[in-house]
């Protein structure tokens, strides 16, 4: 979702609509702006090495699926894991297992991001004004954490431990426009 906003206030406006001279460009032309991102995990592709060999073309089949594997208590990727093993077990050798190959019932760590602009724009002329703003990425500070080892057969499965997305940032901008 994207949206702007100009606030109420200056000349012309609901709040100081007779101001002007320096009041009327001190109070108006500012805009609040925002871009927000609300998404659920995306579905996990669970796979186990492939014992049989050349008989199929890939590298991995996938295991049986035997319950919920997304581990409800995950809060800190250095002491949990973020998937169960115990949710997936060995259909055996020279056998395909029952997992799907995007399973919906277990998804990555959803992913929430804020922007936020804060803008003024003061005119000059009829052709060129200055535009002073603030820009904050990621404003909360979220952490998304990157998809989790999905290699059943690796001692590492269900682990993650990279941050993917990008932390807070605070931007401050001066512009000329002619």
């Amino acid at each position: 979702m994207s949206w702007i906003y100009e606030l109420p206030f200056g000349p012309g406006k609901h709040f100081g609509t007779s101001t002007s001279g320096v009041l009327g460009r001190v109070i108006g032309g500012w805009k609040l702006a925002a871009t927000q991102v609300y998404q659920s995990g995306r579905p996990l592709q669970i796979a186990m090495n492939n014992d049989m060999g050349g008989l199929i073309f890939n590298n991995n089949k996938r295991p049986n699926v035997s319950g919920s594997g997304v581990n409800t208590s995950f809060k800190d990727p250095n002491k949990d894991v973020y998937l169960l093993s115990s949710a997936w077990s060995d259909p055996g050798a020279l056998k395909f297992g029952n997992a799907p190959r995007s399973d919906a019932n277990n998804r990555g760590a959803h992913y929430y991001n804020e922007d936020l602009n804060f803008m003024k724009d003061t005119r000059i002329n009829e052709r060129s004004y200055v535009r002073f703003e603030v820009q904050a990425g990621n404003l909360f500070n979220r952490v998304d954490f990157c998809l989790p080892n999905q290699n059943w057969s690796s001692g590492g499965f269900g682990s993650t431990g990279s941050q993917c997305n990008i932390p807070r940032r605070i931007e401050f901008g001066l512009t000329l426009n002619f």
